[in-house]
């Protein structure tokens, strides 16, 4: 049973179970225990900042000590007892620090686990589809537990998906950095890590591409409930709509690999960059909701396929040993930095032109990302990682 297929997916799968129960509930849950706009804003700002400094440090220590899995169930434990305790406690400044601590964890283990499932025997498309799975599930069932039994339901829901996550990756193995067993034991100095990891200017080229990318898809995320509602949408239609865009995206996580290895990592990269440009300017201009729903394929499609390739890139552009720690500044320099900005700047356009400008302006920035990545040489083959970052450094 160890490493086997059924403990990968099962352990993305209540990762993002937890996940799920946490995001969509936040704002509702705050707002319910008398929180204000602002206060609620602060909270949720809290875990973007903080998971600026939280995710490379994480990725640093993995790398150092060739050991993502005790990193992330150490991380578990804690975020499991920082969850217990925010659940019982309801003042401003403990929740904004601890909620922001929480997120930042969650936020620095998702790229550890995207490495192990990448070092695994399996494709990775395959297990990390079993997130988004999950992730729909907690989503759904989330909502009904806190309107039938108790405001607490985002509490319950991340702990026993924690709890779950922590034994099925009590199960799985780190990958391997190199075919010696004395290099995967030393410790790599944090020096060495860092000059490694940015002196490769194809990496620092894809790091802008995950800025634009990845910043667009948190803004859409925060803002999507509000262009619905300019769509002329009823907030009933707003949930269901969310379902079908997360749904969409399992099948072609599944088949990401498969896709990859036919048609090749930067065709697919440019192709889902030009699919998210084109969507978030056509939503800017005001479609009927019926027809956001009818393609929400789409979304499956561009965010499906760019996960995995994104993944698959930064594995074929770095060394496994410094690994964790590029995965770990991909996914700061997007879910940090790039949310921050962007969720700033849509908040400035919010005021004064309304969502649909928000989107005009994400959906052109995709294109910046496209224009990107076109100078950007990716190998295809995992096995020419080598000499492609001595060419890119």
């Amino acid at each position: 049973m160890k490493s086997s297929y059924f403990c990968y997916s099962m352990g993305f799968s209540f990762l993002y179970f937890a996940f799920g129960g946490v995001f969509p509930l936040i704002s509702t849950y705050l707002e319910g225990i008398g929180f204000s706009g602002m206060q609620i804003g602060t909270v949720i700002a809290s875990g973007t900042f903080l998971t600026l400094a939280v995710q490379p440090i994480l990725g640093a220590i993995s790398d150092r000590m060739h050991n993502p899995k005790k990193v992330i169930l150490i991380s578990i434990a804690i975020m499991i007892a920082i969850c217990a305790i925010l659940s019982f406690n309801r003042n401003f400044a403990f929740i904004v620090v601890f909620y922001g601590l929480m997120i930042a964890m969650m936020n620095g283990v998702v790229p550890l686990t995207d490495n192990i499932a990448l070092g695994s025997p399996h494709d990775y498309g395959k297990i990390r589809m079993w997130g988004s799975i999950g992730f729909a599930i907690a989503a759904q069932i989330g909502g009904v537990i806190y309107e039938k039994l108790t405001d607490k339901s985002m509490f319950i829901i991340f702990i026993i998906g924690m709890v779950i996550t922590f034994m099925f990756f009590l199960t799985v193995t780190n990958p391997k950095v190199s075919s010696s067993d004395k290099e995967n034991k030393e410790k790599v100095p944090y020096k060495e890590i860092f000059s490694n990891v940015l002196k490769n200017k194809n990496y620092l080229l894809f790091l802008l591409v995950t800025f634009f990318m990845t910043g667009a898809n948190e803004t859409h995320l925060v803002y999507f409930g509000l262009l619905f509602k300019e769509m002329g949408g009823a907030p009933t239609a707003l949930g269901t709509t969310f379902l079908l865009f997360t749904i969409s995206e399992i099948p072609f996580i599944f088949l990401a690999d498969k896709i990859i290895k036919r048609y090749g990592i930067k065709p697919i990269v440019i192709l889902t960059c030009f699919i998210y440009g084109a969507r978030f300017i056509w939503y800017s201009t005001l479609p009927s909701p019926f027809l956001v729903q009818l393609t929400a394929v789409i979304q499956g499609i561009s965010l499906g396929l760019f996960i995995v390739s994104s993944v698959h890139v930064v594995g074929n552009l770095i060394e496994p040993k410094y690994r964790n720690t590029a995965m770990s500044l991909v996914a700061m320099m997007g879910l940090g930095l790039g949310a921050m900005v962007y969720q700033l700047l849509g908040g400035y356009l919010m005021d004064i032109y309304g969502a649909k400008a928000i989107y005009l302006v994400i959906g052109a920035l995709s294109f910046v990302a496209l224009i990107i990545f076109l100078f950007i040489k990716v190998p295809e083959e995992s096995n020419d990682i080598v000499e492609h970052i001595q060419e890119g450094k």
